[in-house]
């Protein structure tokens, strides 16, 4: 889908769940692939997914943030977001299931040794970078619990624990 008919999408959506007062833009962020702003009336789709998502997940992420601003902001993604969102067509789970490989890259890359690719950051902070310099691990494999190696796609550096758990 291009992003001029994510807009057309997105603004016919938020008109049939008479949302007139709520506005749409394309965002750049990279850490979310939609989002809904309540105080500034504003639903957000990242630019960065849209190449990456079907027609269809792009409709049901657009959908996922029109329950939000139907359910409020104090309703998370509780029961009366779960109700809104099956009302309206959404899938009513918390997070879109993208597999890493279907994501932006961000500058480091997340390796197990175990299951391979477990995704890209696009920031490792201070206290991981420290923690990995002194031989400890800050991150570790949801599945396994053996310590994430970290690679930078810039410089080519590596973060590795140089203890086992």
């Amino acid at each position: 889908m291009k992003e001029v008919e994510v807009e057309q999408l997105t603004e016919s959506l938020i008109s049939k769940h008479d949302l007139d007062d709520w506005s749409f833009r394309l965002g750049n962020t990279r850490r979310a692939i939609g989002r809904c702003i309540h105080r500034k009336k504003l639903i957000e789709i990242s630019r960065h997914y849209i190449p990456l998502l079907s027609d269809d997940e792009v409709k049901d992420i657009i959908l996922h943030e029109i329950a939000h601003a139907i359910a409020g902001y104090n309703a998370g993604h509780g029961p009366k977001w779960k109700k809104v969102a099956k009302m309206i067509g959404a899938d009513p789970t918390r997070c879109a299931d993208i597999p890493p490989e279907r994501t932006p890259h961000g500058r480091y890359m997340l390796e197990c040794a175990n299951h391979g690719l477990l995704g890209y950051n696009h920031r490792l902070s201070q206290k991981a970078k420290d923690a990995y310099n002194r031989g400890s691990c800050h991150y570790l494999c949801k599945k396994c619990k053996t310590p994430v190696i970290i690679t930078d796609l810039v410089t080519g550096r590596k973060y590795e624990s140089k203890r086992s758990l």
